[in-house]
């Protein structure tokens, strides 16, 4: 359904299991290479969708040139997140399968390079949030840029407002997000968000403004589109 540099994430009408391993054979490629299976994302009718890594990260499966830095076009959310064996701690650039996976499951299996093998990584119990300037995205380029449908929980604070707002994604990509709040947003007015958020803290907000507006007749619910600003140094 989808696939990034070194994974996927695929549909199938078979049960899997965390740190399953398989043979994945890209057909268009003819090229074969072992997985693992991250977790389950949902079920989609009589199938499930899962989050796959390729083992092999110099196997080149599908014949797909990607960009070669970590922050690259895929990443949609970024969280520190905590190694369960060793409690080493890092800021995890996730895709959009990722992303899925930690929100539906609580946790991701990733590489650890303390321990040098597969471990759960978690949000953190409690830490103080954290901010990295947003990735610069030109504007006339940003809606040519993948967005995915995910719903996955995000933290909006705007100076306007005294609290902050949790709310849903509607769909999420590198440049950007869609929301849907109760309150009232206007175009132009800057704002952090926080994607994905955990109430324990480990939260990564960037900076952005609301670009578009939409009004839905069917729910008392607005639509608001956000573009990632760079901060002023």
């Amino acid at each position: 359904m989808a696939v990034s540099r070194h994974g996927a994430m695929i549909l199938i009408g078979r049960k899997l299991f965390p740190n399953q391993e398989l043979r994945v054979r890209c057909v268009p490629t003819n090229r074969e290479c072992e997985a693992r299976v991250v977790g389950a994302i949902r079920k989609e009718q009589q199938k499930s969708c899962y989050g796959i890594e390729l083992l092999d990260h110099t196997v080149d499966l599908w014949g797909i040139e990607f960009l070669p830095s970590e922050k690259s076009a895929d990443t949609v959310g970024r969280i520190l997140l905590q190694c369960g064996a060793r409690k080493a701690q890092e800021v995890a650039y996730l895709n959009d399968f990722e992303l899925e996976v930690l929100e539906a499951n609580e946790s991701l299996l990733r590489r650890c390079k303390r321990c040098s093998e597969t471990t759960t990584w978690r949000k953190l119990a409690a830490a103080p949030a954290a901010e990295e300037a947003a990735p610069a995205a030109p504007r006339k380029e940003m809606r040519r840029e993948p967005r995915r449908e995910i719903r996955v929980a995000v933290c909006v604070r705007c100076h306007q407002f005294g609290s902050d707002d949790m709310v849903d994604t509607r769909n999420v990509s590198r440049g950007g997000l869609c929301f849907a709040s109760t309150r009232v947003y206007a175009p132009g007015w800057e704002v952090d968000v926080a994607v994905p958020y955990s109430a324990g803290g480990g939260n990564i907000f960037l900076s952005g403004k609301i670009a578009r507006v939409q009004h839905l007749a069917t729910e008392k619910l607005k639509l608001y589109g956000v573009a990632y600003t760079r901060k002023k140094a």
